[in-house]
């Protein structure tokens, strides 16, 4: 079974070197924005009463989807991409106003 998905909008960093951009949103105080195309703007009615928001999301500069990573804690051994965290998962963003 396969599934497609399509961009609905564009996240902008300040961050234009991927070798200087941070590992983990933790580790810096940058802000970014999220642009919702036109055509999908009206599913963000009635966001406003809500603290956070789910991003899902797909690096579109990524050179190689890998299935294992070292993660930060305890990164001695590889880990199973799907051990390390859900995909797509980038934290908690506060919701738009």
């Amino acid at each position: 079974m396969e599934y497609s998905c399509r961009a609905i909008g564009v996240a902008r960093t300040p961050f234009t070197d991927p070798a200087a951009t941070p590992i983990q949103a933790a580790f810096s105080t940058a802000r970014g924005t999220v642009e919702v195309s036109p055509e999908y703007r009206d599913g963000l009615s009635m966001l406003v009463g809500f603290s956070h928001i789910l991003l899902i999301y797909r690096f579109h500069r990524v050179a190689a989807e890998e299935l294992a990573e070292r993660p930060l804690i305890d990164g001695a051994e590889p880990h199973g991409i799907f051990a390390t965290r859900p995909i797509g998962w980038g934290g908690n963003a506060p919701a738009v106003s």
